[in-house]
């Protein structure tokens, strides 16, 4: 019975935050065309401008454009439901392997994302600063502040100013990945200078919370575990360096071995229905040989982290799955890696259960949505993206996740504020930090 509720509760979060990410994406740009209606282009240019005729321009065009991200609803759909009670009771073994799966994937495809080549072009040394002194400085700041604000000692300062310092790489790789597509930033690695960076930053972090976690407890007089602070302090090359030969040899085994001996060349599926009909309707033995490298490289990311996690050293494990993504990358090829990129993305995102021939997007006319029900004579309605609900993915489980674990009674009004106010100097310091240090051959746009 108990796992029956785990599953209902699961389901519901799940649905929520599907229909919390699409409301806030969609109805932002809604929200500001009935706000702010844009203006009519009429005279000589309007025929220019692509008409013959006034034109309207589509809400979300252009540079005063509002973007929601749909995290923002699947976090609301989870406090929501942590508020009202409906999460109580959902394991919290569940939870977490859940978050760990998502955080899994994500790396992985940030792996397959990295472009070694750029980056041992003169950028080794740009990474290791941005990934250690904007996470040093933000922790300090956030220290500093929460002692006089909090009123914490100096070791619990740290721990909570190296807590704000992670990366979360649930939030940045996706859209770094995103901007890596569309071209932004490559010619410099940008995008991959930052993956790398947040990855590094995140071990940095998590070993650092280690160290000030233990001197602050030590300092209470608790003893949290055998080896103390002297641990905390080996544990950091151990998961940097275990982390990283754990991610090349797994890498290695996966670039080198031979997909396509196991699959005959003259095998075929089919088209069929349901979830396995979108995953392999007319798929060829090459479409085979990228499902099983996916399979594969999904399946040494969870074992890298799970594994890392039952030994205490979850930040080798989350460097060693983009490790391995990254070296299985270079033994695929580039176009495998796209292809295997694509689907780790579908995983991630959703929509892998979708028709292959039928695309997650689509357009539809939003006439009566924005005109009362009648498109104006004269003024073409506007186009509007709306994803397909058929995507079962892993980000709006995450962020629906977290956002249920958020106890918001035991926070007062004043509780919130002195930390809002600490995370405003953590991220303010780390700002001018990050700024500073991508100051060789980065130009202001680059920089923020």
């Amino acid at each position: 019975m108990g796992v029956l509720l785990a599953l209902l509760q699961l389901l519901l979060m799940y649905t929520l935050a599907v229909a919390c990410g699409e409301a806030v994406t969609r109805g932002a740009p809604a929200l500001q065309h009935l706000l702010c209606p844009p203006a009519n282009v009429d005279g000589p240019g309007a025929r220019g401008l692509g008409g013959g005729g006034p034109e309207m321009r589509r809400p979300g065009a252009g540079p005063s454009a509002v973007r929601v991200p749909a995290l923002l609803g699947y976090l609301l759909a989870g406090a929501a439901l942590g508020a009202t009670g409906l999460a109580d009771g959902f394991p919290a073994d569940w939870s977490s392997a859940l978050r760990k799966c998502a955080l899994a994937v994500i790396l992985a495809r940030a792996g397959l994302g990295l472009d070694l080549e750029k980056l041992r072009q003169g950028k080794s040394s740009m990474t290791l600063r941005l990934a250690c002194v904007p996470c040093v400085i933000e922790a300090t700041a956030a220290a500093c502040g929460a002692r006089p604000i909090l009123g914490l000692s100096w070791g619990f300062c740290f721990a909570l100013g190296f807590v704000l310092a992670a990366v979360s790489p649930a939030v940045v790789v996706p859209s770094l990945l995103e901007l890596q597509d569309l071209g932004f930033g490559t010619a410099k690695a940008i995008p991959s200078m930052v993956l790398a960076a947040a990855s590094l930053d995140d071990v940095l972090a998590i070993c650092a919370f280690g160290v000030a976690a233990s001197a602050a407890f030590g300092a209470e007089g608790v003893d949290r575990e055998a080896g103390g602070t002297l641990m905390q302090w080996l544990s950091a090359p151990i998961q940097l360096f275990g982390g990283l030969a754990v991610g090349v040899g797994l890498g290695w085994a996966l670039g080198a071995a031979p997909w396509e001996r196991l699959v005959p060349a003259h095998c075929a599926c089919s088209p069929a229905g349901g979830l396995t009909g979108g995953l392999t309707a007319g798929l060829t033995a090459e479409g085979l040989v990228m499902g099983l490298r996916f399979a594969s490289l999904v399946a040494a990311a969870l074992m890298a982290v799970f594994v890392s996690a039952a030994l205490g050293l979850g930040g080798g494990g989350y460097l060693a799955t983009m490790t391995l993504g990254c070296v299985a990358a270079r033994g695929w090829g580039a176009q495998a890696t796209k292809a295997v990129s694509g689907l780790t993305a579908r995983l991630w995102a959703g929509s892998l259960c979708c028709p292959a021939d039928s695309p997650p997007d689509h357009e539809t006319d939003s006439a009566a949505a924005t005109t009362g029900g009648k498109a104006e004579r004269g003024r073409p309605a506007f186009k509007l993206k709306i994803k397909s609900y058929c995507r079962p993915g892993l980000q709006p489980l995450l962020f629906s996740l977290i956002g249920a674990s958020v106890d918001l009674g035991v926070l007062s009004g004043g509780d919130l504020m002195r930390s809002l106010a600490v995370l405003a100097i953590g991220l303010s310091a780390r700002l001018a930090a990050t700024y500073s240090v991508k100051k060789q051959h980065t130009n202001a746009a680059s920089k923020l």
